[in-house]
């Protein structure tokens, strides 16, 4: 009688180390996955970002989903942007790049924004009331200084696409997007 007991309870006792050794692989995975969401770089719009982008389009002729977005040093980001034609069909070009820094106290962060990886240029043609919608990712150097870079969207039109922006081809107000590195 004694040795069925004994059996018994070192059975019970794998048992319950099993079943303590998967709630802790359970619950290490939930924390990774919740903490390292948040560096992720999104390949595609989501269809929040679309829904947003669609919902600003309809006052908008440029549009960003979000306006910011924090990131660690030497990790990747990404910015939903779209582009509604309101015009003729017309040739569009978009020019992406960091204009600032500014640290604690506001003040200038004196950095070579070139370091990041992000001066976007494309060309897309857009009829007449059509959307056009794409992702501008940012990657950020491992030695940035912490702080707020501010990115600014240029959207130029032509009947020939644009080889530039400047002032005369500029479609639209310069859209400001926010990267806080930190």
């Amino acid at each position: 009688m004694r040795g069925k007991k004994g059996v018994q309870l070192a059975i019970n006792s794998v048992v319950i180390i099993i079943l303590a050794v998967a709630a802790l692989a359970f619950g290490v995975r939930l924390i990774y996955g919740i903490f390292s969401g948040g560096e992720e770089v999104l390949d595609s719009i989501t269809p929040s970002q679309e829904a947003q982008l669609d919902s600003l389009l309809e006052k908008e002729r440029i549009a960003a989903s979000p306006s910011s977005r924090q990131v660690n040093k030497g990790k990747e980001t990404s910015f939903a942007l779209g582009i509604l034609n309101t015009g003729q069909a017309a040739n569009f070009l978009v020019n992406a790049s960091i204009s600032a820094g500014y640290g604690g106290d506001e003040e200038i962060l004196y950095y070579d924004y070139s370091n990041f990886a992000l001066s976007y240029i494309d060309n897309y043609v857009i009829n007449q009331g059509e959307k056009e919608k794409f992702l501008l990712i940012a990657s950020v150097p491992g030695e940035a200084p912490d702080g707020v870079y501010i990115i600014n969207v240029y959207v130029c039109s032509g009947d020939e696409f644009p080889s530039s922006c400047s002032k005369e081809n500029l479609y639209s107000n310069i859209e400001k997007l926010y990267l806080v590195v930190g």
